[in-house]
């Protein structure tokens, strides 16, 4: 396998395990061909070519997909993956039991000024999110979705036509 750089260099690694379908469904369509790895275990991509690179590490940037497509996605493998600056947001990571997936702690989510806890009785528990870019939904308690609308609603009225 071979992997091409921002730069146009290739690098070939060898040894690299993954695994091809051939009769897909779900959510993709005629321009998608799969799925990537990059949690945790032993197997992911990042894992797997990790040692080569300068280290298990990488940064993923996916811009909203109704994006300017002259404006791309990026994604960073290994050492120089950091992303620092100003404006740049981050969020701790969590190690859970569950050693294949990457997890936060959510403590609430914002709807204009006002803050919805994730958790009502008491701090919520640590690792409470987990971070998986290949799940398209987000999974959210009920009574979490329920007051988000009902804030949302609140905070930006539509206008009956």
């Amino acid at each position: 396998m071979a992997v091409t750089s921002r730069s146009g260099a290739t690098t070939p690694f060898s040894g690299v395990v993954f695994g091809c379908g051939h009769n897909n469904s779900g959510t993709f369509n005629a321009n998608e061909m799969g799925l990537i790895g990059f949690g945790r275990g032993a197997i992911s991509f990042v894992s797997q070519i990790g040692p080569s690179v300068g280290g298990r590490k990488f940064s993923l940037c996916l811009m909203p997909y109704n994006t300017d497509p002259r404006i791309s996605s990026s994604l960073s493998i290994g050492s120089g993956s950091e992303v620092k600056g100003p404006g740049v947001i981050t969020a701790q990571l969590v190690r859970t039991p569950d050693q294949t997936s990457y997890s936060l702690t959510l403590t609430g989510i914002s709807v204009g000024k006002t803050l919805v806890p994730y958790s009502m009785s008491g701090p919520p528990a640590k690792g409470n999110a987990v971070l998986d870019t290949g799940t398209p939904p987000t999974l959210l308690p009920p009574r979490i979705v329920r007051t988000i609308g009902c804030r949302s609603s609140a905070a930006y009225p539509v206008e009956a036509r």
